[in-house]
């Protein structure tokens, strides 16, 4: 019996060695079975992260290679807006020649007196909005039987006036002498037939408040229905007759302005 023990001890023993030597393999087993998946999972890792690198280079490159191309589209787009921008600026530029500049019309006043030597009257007026600046004028008259007159001539050497400055809103009344003849004067003043007709015409010329040169030609018709006598008390001593400025037309040829 004693014997037996000590070998069932040993045989124990044994078997517990040989059940810890296996444990141990298994251990290791498990150990080395499980390092390589870890190596290949770090090195599927690695090449994933690769792959996005170059996944991200390659859409960097592709961003640089297209930079040109968008910097070529924008500058051209700006390039165009800035046109676009230029030609809106002439535009209010050009607009605002036209709206603000000075405008230079000719009223009529009439003539007072209607003799051999008559006086016609006319207001320059400045109906825009800058100053009419060196102006001068040129003032012709006539009398025409016929009364669709087309030639109004213009005398170069006959302009009068220098640094004259008409305002906005203000006129400058100039007048004409006219010596009529005695048979052309008692013409005119027949009523009722108007086969006469007494032409006052002219030009303007005036800087228009941006340096550049205007005129405004004009040309006023009368005929025997503004004929009448003066009022009494506000005649001219000796004189008798008048043309109202009421009477006047514009004529068809003649009137003319920029």
């Amino acid at each position: 019996m004693s014997d037996r023990k000590p070998c069932l001890a040993l045989k124990t023993l044994f078997r517990a060695i040989l059940i810890g030597v296996a444990l141990l393999g298994s251990a290791g087993d498990l150990l080395f079975a499980q390092t390589p998946p870890t190596e290949h999972a770090v090195s599927e890792k690695q090449e994933g992260q690769s792959a996005d690198r170059d996944a991200a280079d390659m859409e960097v490159n592709r961003a640089l290679a297209n930079y040109p191309l968008w910097l070529a589209l924008f500058t051209g787009a700006l390039v165009i807006a800035t046109i676009f921008l230029g030609c809106i600026a002439y535009l209010q530029w050009a607009d605002t020649r036209i709206t603000q500049r000075a405008y230079v019309s000719v009223a009529p006043l009439g003539v007072m007196p209607l003799s051999e030597n008559s006086v016609a009257h006319i207001s320059v007026q400045n109906v825009g909005k800058l100053p009419a600046s060196d102006v001068s004028w040129f003032i012709g008259y006539a009398i025409d039987n016929d009364g669709t007159r087309s030639t109004f001539d213009i005398d170069e050497n006959e302009f009068y006036g220098k640094n004259l400055v008409i305002h906005p809103g203000a006129a400058m009344p100039r007048s004409q002498n006219c010596r009529m003849d005695a048979v052309a004067l008692a013409a005119l003043k027949r009523r009722p037939d108007r086969l006469t007709f007494f032409y006052l015409w002219g030009k303007i010329r005036y800087l228009d408040g941006f340096g550049k040169q205007r005129h405004t030609s004009f040309c006023h018709r009368y005929d025997c229905r503004g004929v009448e006598r003066y009022p009494e008390g506000q005649r001219y001593p000796g004189q008798e007759w008048l043309i109202t400025p009421e009477s006047m037309r514009y004529h068809q040829f003649g009137n003319d302005a920029d």
